[in-house]
């Protein structure tokens, strides 16, 4: 017979573990801010902000047909490789609302999601996804 042995992560947690959830909705109370959220799924935590639907600042950036959705991902330390994560889990983040989202509702206007990592535990893509879609 084998034996499994037990891998753990960083702060003695297993690999397989269920990271605990908390979720404060409405939290920042800033003008400007239609909608936001403060989501911890074990040691990560992110800030969303919503801003929209709105009018689109430039001509340019507008669709006839449908919103346009703009994510961002900022990290508290930012670097290249960072930068470079922030982008791809942007785009994840823009793919799954679009799905969810009915944008052909609101033609010619913009949806504006920024993400803010404040501490990041390994869960930084599930927890974007869970942030910007509460």
């Amino acid at each position: 017979q084998r034996q499994l042995v037990e891998r753990r992560q960083l702060r003695h947690r297993l690999w397989v573990a269920v990271r605990a959830l908390k979720v404060d909705l409405g939290s920042a109370r800033v003008a400007g801010i239609d909608g936001s959220a403060w989501l911890s799924m074990g040691q990560t935590t992110v800030l969303a902000h919503v801003r929209g639907p709105m009018e689109a600042r430039r001509r340019s950036d507008e669709d006839p047909d449908a919103a346009r959705l703009v994510v961002t991902v900022t990290t508290a330390n930012p670097t290249r490789a960072k930068e470079r994560r922030d982008a791809e889990v942007a785009n994840c983040v823009a793919r799954t609302l679009e799905t969810a989202l009915s944008l052909t509702t609101y033609p010619r206007s913009v949806i504006e999601v920024s993400l803010h990592v404040v501490a990041d535990d390994g869960s930084k893509m599930a927890c974007c996804v869970n942030a910007a879609s509460l």
